[in-house]
């Protein structure tokens, strides 16, 4: 039974749950605010949409970056053109370098397939760089897997996934 107290939920959880985990809070009747994209495939985005549009809820997603004025201050001045004509951009933070980690928590869950950097961060940049350029006309990325294993703290696990990425609009 929904509990008529909560109001909101804000899910802060791995990119691969949070399509199941919104579609549950809406039709539970809360608001939601997810620190990852409302999904990792279209078809899970339009699965969001669909059900946020039937809730009468708000849905609010990470990048948080969409509510910052810096950033399209820069693009006002990009676009008056204060650095030139742009030709291309890169977003950064695209890779996870170093086998040996040093993360407070165990990180081995990023570097499983359907995880990655990519899927995990680079929203954040390619956001970045849609509020100051305005829509991208081309995306081009290259990935790969860099190593087949990482290290935290003393223990060997295995990298199955891209875990870097180098995305140009």
């Amino acid at each position: 039974m929904p509990d008529g107290r909560i109001e909101a939920v804000w899910l802060l959880t791995s990119t691969q749950l949070p399509c199941e985990q919104m579609v549950a809070a809406l039709e539970a009747g809360k608001h939601v605010y997810v620190q990852n994209p409302l999904g990792t495939s279209i078809p899970e985005v339009d699965r969001t949409i669909a059900a946020q549009a039937g809730s009468g809820k708000s849905v609010a997603a990470a990048p948080g970056q969409m509510l910052s004025p810096v950033f399209g201050e820069v693009g006002k001045a990009i676009a008056g053109g204060a650095i030139g004509r742009t030709y291309f951009a890169t977003a950064p933070f695209m890779g996870w370098g170093g086998v040996v980690m040093d993360w407070p928590s165990g990180p081995s869950w990023r570097f499983r397939e359907g995880k990655g950097p990519l899927r995990d961060h680079g929203v954040y940049g390619l956001t970045t760089l849609l509020l100051m350029l305005g829509p991208a006309r081309r995306v081009s990325a290259m990935t790969s897997v860099w190593t087949d294993h990482r290290i935290w703290r003393g223990e060997k696990f295995a990298v199955t996934e891209h875990d870097n990425a180098w995305v140009l609009t």
